[in-house]
């Protein structure tokens, strides 16, 4: 006997079998090893609009009445939007029972991601998805502080322009090691527990912080000093919004060549 899973496509039309498939291909196997696990995937789960989430669960439940007392499948149907959105398992559990008119399964399977992370995937974040840690900081050094004159500019096509005599600090991470090439003017980086705004476009090594307010508050900033770019100061969704990307793939596209130190 072997024990497998079988993708339905219950609407992200993405990889799984067609619900008018599904049958016919179940028969044809069944009699050898029949499947214990039907899964599938929400397209739209972190979105507060719950329509899409309906029309595939309703979808779903048609897949399950084409076996109706043929099979005790587990299911596998939630991703971390999809369990978060309804703050806790229980929540979770009766809305999902609900939704398949509560077809009676053995088990089911959820399959968190983003939420390892630390992330929350929500549109609109509740109390579940507001009490995720991030797991993860990305760090780098300061290499370098210097102060520019009214009118100078910082970075690859003079993209910021100082308004006043400014204190510049250069990092030492950029899109090389997988910090958002697109991350604009602004975008916050923390030093010494305090924001301060990126100047000038992110380099492949670099990139460039306005730190003169911290030296005004009287705060010793050095070369050596971590900046924390993401991690537990600054959500990385934040970072990944002013950048028009998203959380997953800052995580993903973190370079091999950044030291990964498990603490």
């Amino acid at each position: 006997h072997l024990d497998y899973w079988l993708k339905v496509d219950s609407g992200m039309h993405r990889l799984g079998l067609s619900i008018e498939s599904l049958n016919t291909v179940l028969e044809n196997i069944d009699s050898c090893s029949p499947a214990t696990t039907l899964m599938s995937h929400f397209s739209n789960a972190e979105r507060k609009d719950e329509t899409s989430n309906q029309l595939q669960m309703q979808c779903f439940k048609s897949a399950l009445a084409q076996r109706d007392g043929k099979a005790d499948y587990q299911l596998s149907l939630s991703n971390s939007a999809a369990l978060l959105r309804h703050n806790d398992a229980a929540n979770y559990q009766q809305w999902q029972s609900a939704q398949l008119d509560n077809y009676p399964i053995s088990s089911e399977y959820i399959r968190p991601g983003i939420m390892l992370y630390g992330a929350d995937p929500l549109e609109e974040a509740n109390a579940a998805s507001q009490s995720l840690f991030p797991v993860m900081t990305l760090a780098a050094p300061i290499l370098a502080i210097r102060t520019i004159k009214t009118g100078e500019t910082v970075g690859y096509n003079g993209n910021w322009q100082a308004k006043r005599e400014s204190v510049i600090a250069t990092i030492g991470a950029g899109y090389g090691d997988g910090y958002p090439r697109h991350a604009p003017n602004g975008t916050p980086v923390i030093i010494h527990g305090q924001r301060v705004p990126l100047t000038g476009n992110v380099s492949m090594d670099t990139i460039s912080v306005d730190i003169t307010d911290l030296i005004a508050q009287g705060i010793n900033v050095e070369a050596g000093d971590n900046a924390e770019l993401w991690g537990e100061n600054l959500a990385a969704n934040e970072v990944a919004k002013l950048s028009e990307t998203i959380a997953y793939e800052l995580f993903t596209g973190i370079s091999q060549r950044v030291a990964r130190i498990l603490v």
